[in-house]
Parts: C-alpha cells; sequence; structure tokens
C-alpha cells in the first residue's frame, strides 16, 4: 500500500517564539513509519528560519490515518556532532571494574564550576617586574605577600567544582533506609563510583517525596559532589622535578594545608641592596576530613592508614540505591 501525506489545517503557524506544522499520513504501517515518512519529507526541515525542530509526537486516528506534528522553538541548541558525548580517547583510564563506554543514565542532571575558594600560592609566577636598577624579590608562587604585617593575603579563584544529582523512584523505603541514608550524608565513596576512583564523589544527601495513586510512589534525588584526585602533587614549586614538597596523592575531597618560613632575600631597591624577608612553604599537610560509609555503618571506624580495606558487608551509595 502507498504511502501519502500531507499538512492539515493549522500548519504552519508560527508565533515569535515558536511554531508547528502539523500532517496527516495515510497507509503507514504504525506510528514510528508515520514519523519517519514526515521527517524524510522536505517540509519537515530542521530548521525554519529562526525556529528549531524541538518535538515529534504521533498519534493513531484508525483506519491507516495516523497524525503527526512538529513543534518548533526559537532559541533551541543546536544538535551536537555526530561523534560528541563518547568517551574521548586522552581520557582518563576507567577504575577497576567501571566501564567508560556505558552511556550516562537519564536519571542523572549536573552541574559544573562557579564556584570560588581562597588560595595563596600560584601554579606559576609569570612575571617579576622591578624599576630599572632594582630586582624584584622571587616569593616562590605566594600571592599578596604583606610586607608590613608579613601576612599572606591571597586571591579568589574558580573553583574546579562538580556537582550532580541521580533521581529514583522506590516502591518502598523503610525506616531502616532512611536511617542509613541520613547517616551517610557527608561520606565520600570508598569504592569507584560512577567511573570515579575511590574518594572522589562526596554524597551531600538527598531529596524525597511521596505521590498517591502510584506504583512506585517514592522518588528520591540524591545529590552529589565530585572532587578529582591527584597523584604527586607540587607544593611549592608547579614543576614537579624543581620541588621539595610533593604529596604523593590528595584525593578529591582531603585538604591541604602548608606552613610557610621566613628567608632573607637579597634586594635590590633603588641601587641599594637590602635584605628583604620573603615566606616560603616548608611543611605540608593532607588531612582526610571526611567518612567513609564504612565508618559509620554499625559504629565501625576504620583507619586506612592502618591496613583497611574495604569489605562487601561494609556500606556502599549503591545500598542507597543510586545505581
Amino acid at each position: 500500500m502507498s504511502v501519502f501525506l500531507g499538512e492539515r489545517r493549522g500548519s504552519g503557524d508560527f508565533t515569535s517564539n515558536s511554531g508547528k506544522l502539523l500532517f496527516y499520513v495515510l497507509g503507514a504501517t504504525d506510528q514510528d513509519d508515520a514519523e519517519a515518512q514526515v521527517l524524510a519529507d522536505p517540509r519537515a526541515a530542521d530548521q525554519i528560519g529562526e525556529f528549531l525542530l524541538d518535538d515529534v509526537s504521533s498519534s493513531d486516528q484508525g483506519g491507516d490515518l495516523y497524525f503527526v506534528d512538529l513543534d518548533y522553538k526559537r532559541g533551541v541548541p543546536n544538535p551536537a556532532a555526530a561523534l560528541a558525548g563518547e568517551t574521548p580517547t586522552n581520557s582518563r583510564p576507567a577504575p577497576a571494574g567501571q566501564d567508560h563506554t556505558q552511556p550516562l543514565g537519564r536519571d542523572v542532571t549536573f552541574t559544573m564550576g562557579g564556584g570560588t575558594r581562597k588560595v595563596y600560592q600560584s601554579l606559576e609566577t609569570l612575571y617579576k617586574i622591578a624599576r630599572a636598577g632594582d630586582v624584584a624579590p622571587d616569593f616562590g608562587q605566594v600571592i599578596g605577600y604583606n610586607r608590613k604585617t608579613g601576612e599572606i593575603e591571597g586571591c579568589e579563584i574558580v573553583s574546579a567544582t562538580s556537582d550532580f544529582t541521580i533521581t529514583k523512584r522506590f516502591a518502598n523505603l523503610t525506616i531502616g533506609w532512611f536511617r542509613t541514608n541520613m547517616d551517610l550524608v557527608a561520606t565520600v565513596n570508598e569504592v569507584p563510583y560512577l567511573g570515579c576512583d575511590k574518594g572522589e564523589v562526596l554524597y551531600k544527601g538527598a531529596d524525597g517525596q511521596y505521590k498517591d495513586g502510584d506504583t512506585k510512589p517514592w522518588t528520591v534525588t540524591g545529590r552529589f559532589g565530585y572532587g578529582r584526585n591527584r597523584a604527586n602533587v607540587p607544593i611549592d614549586d608547579p614543576d614537579l622535578a624543581l620541588a621539595d614538597l610533593v604529596v604523593p596523592l590528595v584525593r578529591g575531597h582531603e585538604y591541604v594545608w602548608v606552613t610557610y618560613k621566613e628567608l632573607e632575600w637579597p634586594v635590590t631597591i633603588d641601587g641599594v641592596e637590602q635584605k628583604f624577608k620573603v615566606q616560603r612553604p616548608q611543611f605540608a599537610y593532607c588531612e582526610r576530613v571526611y567518612n567513609y560509609p564504612s565508618e559509620v555503618s554499625a559504629g565501625r571506624i576504620h583507619r586506612e592508614s592502618e591496613g583497611y580495606t574495604p569489605t562487601s558487608a561494609d556500606l556502599t551509595f549503591h545500598d542507597l540505591g543510586f545505581d
């Protein structure tokens, strides 16, 4: 049977922000076939003027008749390139047991960046400028050294923060699940989770609501934060080969702090050499400030420094159903 299609009354009506094309299709095998026939028609363009195709819907009218509606909107983002969204070839290797090629689930939403934090040492001092005859002192990437007070003022920068949520529907939630969820707030993952290594995911809590008349009445959204693990972090010099202070491993939500020592540095000011006091990093500390889920389960306390390794009996984020 041949397929015939045409436009219905009202097709082509556009306002300042939206528009629509309305088709009828005769002889299609089903709704999917009807939509495919319409989308193959030259009139069903991806873009009409400043309007982009936003949605396609269809309905079975009976007797081999189908209605297909195309909704257009102004300002709809253009589609990404054909292979965009795939795992880049130069991305970090996946943690053990994780597969980076798996598609990201539709229950995940995310926000990346936007936070600020204060730093007291730069990655690199690009220029040290002085008047003719003078020598600008080297502060070792310290930012905003106040010669009168000896304080390091630092500066505000945009932090590399990433937050994401996972929303799931549950048929039932127990008091035990509820209590466990509260216990795990402000813990970090101790096993790989959602393609992230140990220590990179911070559980920030969840929002839940109940809807009557639904077979899975509970909807719960878990909130998470991401921080990248870093190995061999230089403290006193951005060039790892030249650094005297190097932290072997800083996991995403651990805290590094530094003490400084004061040195006298020869500086030429107005043609006269003087001793200028500068601050240089002396000691560095890396602190773990969040519990692992196993440390709050059943009141147990485990220390990684004592040789502890997670077991299958320990709690993880998977126990909350956020898989």
